[in-house]
């Protein structure tokens, strides 16, 4: 068994109900993921449950089906989870102590490019309080869905060189939030 190694990924599953919840999990479970980001799940309301050999947490609205965020946690990894907030309907975090420091997973779902503006200053400003509420002390790891375009050209200290194609109002805007937050993009 491996330890203090997490295997960690995303998806936009673009809704997720029982048979695609089953789908998730196996694929999970044949890619060894311990911690698995999702966005767009479309359900309603927040909170936690168990299913086969996982945990899963949801953050949603009360009211109706829309963006909706959520983690899935292996089961050796769920015994290392100190807790988890459901933020909002597009931000979710977790923390987990594997030793010798704790690490907090952040899931998103950012707006998307056509958005009104008031929803993106929304969106990253209930980012930054939640960024807030995590000790500094703990490792960080932001995982995405940004719908942000970065593109080329580095930026010494948040983004490498490798970036492709051109980049957007929306990568600007993420840009601006990592080099803030003294945050790398790591996978763009």
């Amino acid at each position: 068994m491996r330890q203090n190694t997490y295997n960690v990924a995303t998806w936009n599953v673009r809704s997720m109900y029982e048979e695609k919840l089953n789908i998730v999990q196996r694929e999970m479970n044949l890619m060894d993921i311990d911690i698995l980001g999702i966005s767009e799940i479309k359900w309603i309301g927040s909170g936690h449950f168990r299913r086969a050999n996982n945990t899963l947490m949801h953050s949603g609205r009360n009211t109706h089906r829309k963006n909706d965020v959520g983690m899935i946690i292996a089961n050796r990894v769920s015994k290392s989870i100190i807790g988890y907030k459901a933020v909002n309907d597009r931000i979710i975090y977790i923390r987990v102590r594997p030793h010798p420091v704790n690490i907090t997973f952040v899931q998103v779902y950012a707006p998307t490019t056509s958005a009104e503006v008031a929803d993106i200053e929304v969106f990253y400003s209930d980012l930054q309080e939640a960024l807030n509420d995590i000790p500094k002390k703990d490792v960080l790891v932001i995982m995405r869905e940004w719908n942000a375009k970065i593109g080329k050209g580095e930026e010494p200290g948040t983004v490498g060189r490798h970036g492709l194609g051109n980049r957007n109002e929306a990568g600007e805007r993420l840009l601006e939030f990592c080099e803030k937050n003294a945050l790398f993009l790591a996978n763009t």
